[in-house]
């Protein structure tokens, strides 16, 4: 069962084991997910947002936060639930800075909106290696 009160962001540290077994169960509950793979280390904000853009498939997309914020609401409401899969290793965020605080902070308050439609939003967190 998917709760939709439950916390908008999760870590899963050993993600890259189940995440075969976590996109079926999504899959098997009319979710869509989309896995953001960060293999290499982010450099800055723009190569955080090309990965959004190529994961999510956004159509029209512009590299900033209110971009992302206004994709991420566009999502068709049809499916129960949206979760983002970021794959990290260790270095991900460190060169973000507060970039990474921005982009917590719009999953937050998209998960608060998209619940308003009883729509489950949920960015997942877990090691890539």
């Amino acid at each position: 069962m998917l709760n939709i009160n439950s916390e908008p962001i999760f870590f899963f540290p050993k993600i890259i084991d189940n995440l075969t077994r976590i996109q079926n169960f999504l899959n098997e509950n009319d979710c869509k997910s989309f896995v953001i793979d960060y293999n290499n280390e982010i450099k800055n904000k723009n190569e955080l947002l090309n990965s959004l853009k190529e994961a999510c498939k956004f159509p029209y997309y512009s590299h900033n936060w209110d971009a992302l914020t206004a994709s991420l609401r566009e999502f068709n409401s049809k499916s129960k639930g949206y979760f983002l899969i970021l794959l990290k290793n260790r270095k991900t965020f460190f060169s973000l800075g507060l970039d990474y605080y921005t982009f917590l902070d719009i999953i937050k308050t998209t998960s608060f909106e998209w619940k308003i439609y009883g729509v489950v939003f949920k960015l997942i967190i877990g090691d890539a290696e």
